[in-house]
């Protein structure tokens, strides 16, 4: 019997294949569409609301936590406002028809002031315009990101369309949550590097102070990068410092944190299959609160600092490069970081988008399909979600040491290179390859 010759696959078939699927009139066509399965959703639940009820289940995911502390505040109880029997009160007839069920408030209490503006609303009504600011907050982000990278100011509603997609952002948006306000202020920070200014990095920098945990590591990168950032910290920190005065008096930081402690332990018994972070993604799999998972955990993390005070000291790393690294470490290194969180990756994909288009399609698609399996974290007893932060830090990485090993010294926001990456773009929508 004649064997057959093995047929030779060019280099290039694959590429060609993915340059077919993604011709320039199909992927408008696909983000378009794509926003109809992400409205739809969203229009039937608040038209079929009925306070805290809807014809699929409860309304509002966690947004009865911020709405019962709005409640708290605008009552005059603020010096109750960390009391769980008061939480609970609030949040009564928040939850469909489970009257046992209630939802800690942990944040500092001016975000639950801040929020007191929309428990002067009905429950259902505050919801939609929660959603909406959210909604309009990564769409202000896509906006600012057009300002830094060119592929998004080619694609800014492909962007918003896929950002809105990604499945912990999209969660985070309809589920009452404001991991999109966190993504505004990482994209600002983002641009204002890009303009060298440094106080205004860290005016807007100290915004995330409302979730320290996320702020720490950023205030700390920002600083490393250039000291003159901390000016702008210091002077958002005092405004908060005197925001929460005068709500709680002068001590309110050792009584907001003397209150939240027991909530981060229970927290991580109860929500740990969701937890991102590298102790906490330890511990599923080493046991919660073992002491080899947070051996384990620490030193990784601890690792990942080290690694990170090196990108973003060396002066050869790209910003865009190490404002995707910062977003992923933010992710991994401290504790009670949890799914809906990791909608931050929507900065570092648009970063690897900008830099490596159709080439890198399919390994960002398997970070995206990493995010989806992220929904059966307590199926699985773990978030896939920590997995995909991991590999798109892995990527990144790759990426800089590619660019340090090379000796450029170039960064992604110079008007030139976006002016050559722009060129290239064209040609690519074109039907012609890019240029390698």
């Amino acid at each position: 019997m004649k064997r057959q010759a093995a047929i030779a696959v060019p280099r290039g078939a694959e590429r060609e294949r993915v340059e077919t699927i993604l011709t320039h009139w199909r992927i408008r066509l696909y983000a378009r569409a794509l926003l109809i399965p992400l409205a739809l959703p969203l229009v039937i639940a608040v038209l079929s609301a009925d306070g805290s009820s809807m014809i699929t289940g409860r309304l509002g995911g966690d947004l009865p936590a911020f709405y019962g502390a709005g409640r708290i505040v605008e009552q005059g109880q603020t010096e109750q406002l960390y009391d769980w029997e008061t939480q609970a009160q609030a949040e009564a007839g928040l939850f469909g028809d489970d009257e046992d069920v209630f939802q800690v408030f942990a944040y500092p209490p001016f975000v639950a002031h801040a929020y007191s503006a929309l428990a002067r609303l009905p429950y259902a009504l505050a919801y939609a315009v929660h959603t909406a600011l959210m909604c309009s907050a990564v769409a202000a982000t896509v906006m600012i990101l057009r300002r830094v990278l060119p592929r998004v100011d080619r694609w800014p509603l492909e962007a918003f369309a896929v950002a809105l997609s990604f499945y912990p952002l999209y969660r985070a948006v309809t589920g009452g949550q404001n991991s999109a306000v966190t993504l505004l202020i990482l994209a600002a920070v983002y641009w204002a590097l890009s303009r060298e200014r440094h106080v205004l990095a860290g005016l807007i920098g100290g915004l995330l102070l409302f979730k320290p945990q996320l702020a720490l590591p950023v205030i700390g990168l920002l600083a490393l990068k250039n000291w003159r950032s901390l000016g702008g910290v210091a002077t958002t920190a005092a405004g908060y410092w005197l925001w929460g005065a005068w709500l709680g008096g002068a001590g309110w930081i050792g009584w907001w944190v003397e209150n939240i402690e027991t909530f981060n332990s229970v927290d991580q018994e109860v929500n740990g299959a969701n937890s991102i972070n590298l102790v906490g993604f330890a511990e599923r799999f080493l046991g919660a609160g073992s002491v080899a998972a947070h051996a384990v955990g620490g030193v990784l993390a601890a690792a990942t600092t080290v690694a990170l005070m090196w990108v973003w000291w060396n002066r050869r790393v790209p910003l865009d490069l190490q404002m995707a690294a910062m977003v992923c470490g933010m992710l991994l290194i401290p504790l009670h970081v949890m799914f809906y969180d990791a909608g931050l990756l929507v900065l570092p994909f648009a970063v690897l988008a900008n830099r490596h288009g159709r080439a890198g399609f399919k390994r960002l698609l398997g970070l995206v399909l990493l995010g989806f399996l992220g929904a059966f974290a307590v199926n699985i007893g773990f978030s896939t979600l920590a997995i995909a932060t991991i590999l798109a830090g892995l990527w990144i990485a790759h990426d800089i040491i590619a660019e340090t090993g090379s000796g450029g010294e170039t960064k992604w926001g110079d008007p030139a290179l976006e002016r050559e990456s722009t060129t290239d773009f064209d040609r690519w929508t074109a039907g012609r390859p890019l240029a390698p």
